[in-house]
């Protein structure tokens, strides 16, 4: 067991820390530094013994426990250092050292030898011997279908062209960590690349319900499901090793052969995901090194979807949503009930109302993630500033965001107004974004759907789908408002 001692860091970058943290790292620390609160979350998690250094000028003013607390998420509370400039007041709980600004890389070392005691152990050496190689079989055996352990798979060479492709698909699924959705698709575009396949499915297995079609690539829609290839990934989800089936008659070509090659995705103790390739170019059947390339993609991929689970847990828990500023989807959820339940006990009106940002996935993709971050921060900022003490503003997930408004009706001066005057304040902004090199002028809009207790619907999930509605009208327009009474026949 490795006794190297993890230090993560909240920092902006700023030069002098980054220089300190290097010759941290060259006195035998693995330092973990970024500037988002995601990012520290999923570090404290995978490391439970790391210290914690955090630049208290990076913590938002009037929220600094808040994010303290995001950052930390699910992980036990690790021992804590706050970094402030010698002029600030700053005194929060849960920081167990406090280091003064500017300070030197060995005044930081000595604060984090201190911290990390005495050394530990070392731990006993264990020596382990190579597994046999396995022969690639000069025929195709009878056998339709073969199973293959996971310390069968030696490590693939990463020195090489398809070494190199590995690599490049490990970076981009790590990436795609922030959205499981794209790495669903990239992980299925991977493995197909790797493996010369024409055509694969990737599949999540479901609690008590089996098999989750999740994507698929190089078919058709309609011929996306497949209760063989179905039965093929339930098998590989079972027991947790690949195989490769052999044999099968090719769909739509008569008297042609083809094979699949099924990969579960597993993280120690469980399987995320199972991918089956299949119409591997040239109508060949997969050899053992594509068995290799996929299985060692699989673990990797393994992890990558455990972290995503972890980050879209973390995210639902954290108070402070670190894009916008606004509550998260886990308050939301706690207080919409809560609302609703003090309405009925009052005999007051209640709002709910739904605000979808237009064309963010564009921004994204054709300009900057920069650019999609910008448009949620000042759409945030607009929101924080825009409702009455009392009303909450949460970000929802994605592009939507929702606020629950207690004693809102629908009126002269309600939500109706309301609703008008935040979709013609967000269409005023201009956004200038630098990419690469060039500044690039973004022109948000937003569509805002609402709907109001008694009028609307009478339980939560009523008020809650009504609002959904008119958003979801509104968007059919873009930049507009709609609410729940428009849709009624």
């Amino acid at each position: 067991m490795s006794t190297t001692p993890v230090l993560i860091v909240l920092t902006d970058g700023e030069e002098s820390l980054a220089r300190s943290l290097d010759e941290v790292r060259q006195d035998g620390w693995k330092v973990y530094a970024s500037g988002r609160v995601h990012d520290v979350a999923t570090f404290l998690n995978r490391n439970p013994d790391a210290l914690f250094l955090v630049r208290g000028a990076l913590l938002p003013s009037g929220r600094e426990e808040q994010t303290l607390a995001a950052c930390v998420g699910s992980a036990k509370r690790p021992f804590t250092i706050l970094a402030r400039p010698a002029a600030s007041p700053l005194r929060l709980d849960g920081i167990d050292e406090e280091i003064v600004e500017p300070f030197t890389a060995s005044k930081l070392i000595e604060v984090l030898d201190a911290a990390k005691g005495p050394p530990a152990a070392p731990a006993p050496t264990l020596t382990y011997a190579a597994p046999p190689p396995i022969a690639e079989p000069e025929t195709i055996p009878p056998p339709p279908t073969r199973t293959f352990e996971a310390d069968e798979t030696p490590p693939i060479d990463p020195i090489g062209a398809d070494g190199v492709r590995l690599l490049k698909w490990i970076r981009r699924c790590t990436e795609d960590e922030r959205n499981p959705k794209n790495l669903q698709e990239t992980a299925l575009r991977a493995l197909t690349d790797l493996t010369g396949s024409r055509e694969g499915r990737l599949y999540a297995p479901v609690a008590g319900s089996g098999l989750r079609l999740l994507c698929a690539m190089g078919v058709a829609e309609s011929e996306a499901e497949s209760d063989r290839l179905r039965a093929y990934a339930a098998e590989a989800a079972a027991d947790g090793t690949p195989r490769v089936i052999m044999g099968v008659p090719k769909s739509g070509a008569s008297g042609v052969m083809t094979s699949h090659l099924v990969v579960p995705l597993v993280d120690p103790g469980s399987v995320k995901a199972v991918a089956v390739l299949s119409d591997r170019a040239g109508i060949v059947p997969y050899g053992m090194s594509d068995i290799e390339a996929a299985v060692h993609l699989g673990r990797q991929l393994g992890e990558n979807f455990t972290n995503a689970e972890q980050r879209v847990d973390l995210e639902q828990k954290a108070t402070i949503d670190y894009a916008t500023g606004l509550f998260t989807r886990y308050n939301f959820d706690l207080n919409l009930p809560k609302a609703f339940n003090n309405a009925q006990r009052q005999g007051v009106p209640l709002s709910l109302m739904f605000i979808d940002v237009d064309n963010l996935k564009k921004w994204n993709d054709e300009v900057s993630y920069e650019a999609g971050s910008a448009v949620l921060a000042r759409i945030g900022e607009i929101l924080a500033t825009s409702f009455r003490m009392g009303d909450m503003a949460c970000r929802y997930g994605g592009d939507e965001m929702v606020v629950i408004l207690p004693k809102a009706a629908r009126g002269p001066d309600g939500t109706s107004v309301l609703a008008e005057k935040i979709r013609a304040t967000i269409a005023a902004q201009r956004i200038s974004v630098a990419v690469n090199g060039r500044d690039v002028v973004v022109a948000p809009t937003v569509s805002i759907g609402y709907a109001t207790y008694p009028r609307d619907a009478t339980t939560p999930e009523g008020l809650f789908a009504a609002a959904d509605a008119a958003v979801k009208q509104a968007k059919k327009i873009k930049n507009s408002v709609c609410y729940a009474d428009a849709l009624r026949p």
